[in-house]
């Protein structure tokens, strides 16, 4: 009896740490990152450097450099403001997905008097006045106990840890815009 509830209490904390770790198994960061990594994959696409035969007219004449120059400061400019598109998209996708979580949070986190005693201290203030505490930035009362304080503590490590995984992805698509750009580059001037 005691070995299967030793073994179960294991196998719980298991879960929670691969439920902590794992951002594909929470329901909200689940779209967050699925939203992110499409955006990375449709970045992936763009490429720096066009090489299009037709379009800057090489033939067996000797194309004009000054004229393929322009056109590429052009093409790498348009990639530029796409990039910068995606960035916000990105952006907007991940403030959102944090947000939610944070409403989640919210609406678990406190009991009844907990809620009426930040709605009456809320009403009684002047809403232009600058806000002093980090908990009250974040939309919780300051006056939260520990253990909600503690679970808002790793709520916000968890977001941290998302954010590195984020940014990882995001440097791979522009890593991976680089290293496509240059061997399409290679591929052109062996065919040449």
């Amino acid at each position: 009896m005691w070995k299967r509830n030793v073994i179960g209490h294991k196998t719980n904390n298991y879960k929670r740490v691969l439920e902590e770790k794992l951002f594909f198994l929470n329901p909200i960061l689940r779209g967050t990152l699925l939203m992110h990594r499409k955006n990375c994959c449709d970045m992936e696409k763009l490429r720096f450097i066009d090489l299009n035969q037709q379009q800057y007219g090489f033939s067996a004449d000797i194309p004009k450099l000054d004229e393929f120059k322009s056109m590429q400061e052009k093409k790498r400019k348009q990639v530029n403001e796409k990039i910068q598109e995606f960035s916000k998209k990105s952006r907007e996708n991940i403030r959102d997905g944090f947000k939610a979580c944070l409403e989640a949070l919210r609406k678990t986190q406190y009991s009844t008097a907990f809620e009426d005693d930040f709605a009456k201290r809320n009403e009684n203030t002047n809403l232009f006045r600058l806000k002093e505490s980090a908990y009250e930035n974040l939309g919780f009362p300051e006056n939260l106990s520990y253990e909600k304080r503690s679970e808002l503590r790793k709520e916000c490590s968890k977001f941290l840890r998302f954010s590195y995984l984020v940014d990882f992805l995001a440097m791979e698509a522009l890593k991976n815009i680089y290293v496509l750009s240059v061997e399409d580059l290679i591929y052109e001037f062996n065919t040449l």
